[in-house]
């Protein structure tokens, strides 16, 4: 992203540079019309009286000859002028917002990154699901459903502290983030290697977000700080991504680039969405959490 960028900027320049020829080629141009016709009324008002019509009649000739020829000079300098001006607001620098995201992906030696059998899971002192066993493989894609309050969020949360993965190859998004956090994401951007940096404004335009923009401000929007967290979560490579509600704060526009995104992502997906057509696009498989445990729901999709 940044290369292209770089390569759009100085070619922008380039453009600049020539409106700004073009004007000061126009605006000679314009000196030498305007300095001709005042030589022609100079001449004019010092005509000797002895002079013959025949001769006067010439000069006039080429002296209106010359200055149709100055007058041709200022409007091929004008359109010049106006192409290169022209040039310049069309190249804008393209920022590729929504374009497709293409990274360096690493598959993770693990056959299976997250799971657990757990007697019970609980939330504080309560417990909220019993008997659970699950799994999540390198290449699965899961939807976690359930009614509100079923414990899906605790049960990610006990797949979370039980992993042993190394912590750049697992993104966490929760439903909101914390206060603070997003300041804390634009200072870890900023503090990348330029490669990776690259690759992290890549995923936030690809998300609909402006790179610049958010380089630029030093408190993202939620929706933001959300597409932020996905996008360097993906540039370090992460094996497994746990979204859970990842659609909050985001615009329509912003989901639909979202599910384009996860629906390329080669790496495992654990997913928590009240969004059932977003579930349905990137997903493969459903756990169902419901009175007090988990299982797979098998049904054609």
């Amino acid at each position: 992203w940044e290369a292209e960028r770089e390569a759009a900027v100085a070619a922008r320049g380039q453009l600049r540079a020539a409106a700004r020829a073009a004007e000061r080629g126009l605006e000679r141009a314009r000196q030498q019309a305007a300095a001709a016709t005042r030589t022609r009324s100079a001449r004019v008002r010092m005509k000797d009286r002895h002079d013959h019509d025949a001769r006067s009649a010439v000069a006039k000739g080429r002296a209106a000859f010359g200055e149709a020829a100055l007058s041709r000079g200022v409007a091929r300098e004008r359109e010049a002028a106006a192409r290169s001006v022209s040039a310049l607001a069309e190249a804008t620098v393209e920022r590729r917002l929504g374009a497709a995201i293409a990274l360096p992906f690493e598959p993770s030696p693990r056959r299976m990154l997250l799971g657990g059998a757990w007697p019970e899971v609980r939330a504080g002192d309560a417990v909220v699901l019993r008997e659970v066993e699950l799994w999540l493989g390198r290449e699965d894609k899961v939807a976690l459903t359930g009614d509100n309050g079923a414990g899906k969020t605790t049960l990610l949360r006990a797949l979370l502290a039980a992993s042993t993965l190394p912590p750049d190859r697992l993104l966490w998004l929760p439903q909101e983030l914390g206060a603070g956090e997003g300041q804390a994401l634009v200072r870890e951007l900023r503090s990348l290697p330029r490669d990776r940096r690259g690759d992290a404004l890549n995923v936030v335009a690809a998300l609909g977000t402006d790179p610049e923009r958010l380089l630029r401000t030093p408190r993202p929007s939620p929706g933001e700080a959300r597409k932020l967290r996905i996008a360097l979560g993906m540039a370090r490579r992460a094996w497994v991504l746990v979204l859970d509600e990842p659609t909050n704060h985001l615009d329509l526009p912003s989901v639909e680039r979202l599910e384009e995104a996860l629906r390329g992502w080669p790496g495992a997906l654990l997913l928590v969405s009240h969004d059932a057509a977003l579930a349905r696009a990137v997903t493969t498989r459903t756990w169902r959490v419901a009175d007090g445990g988990v299982c797979e729901v098998v049904a054609e999709r």
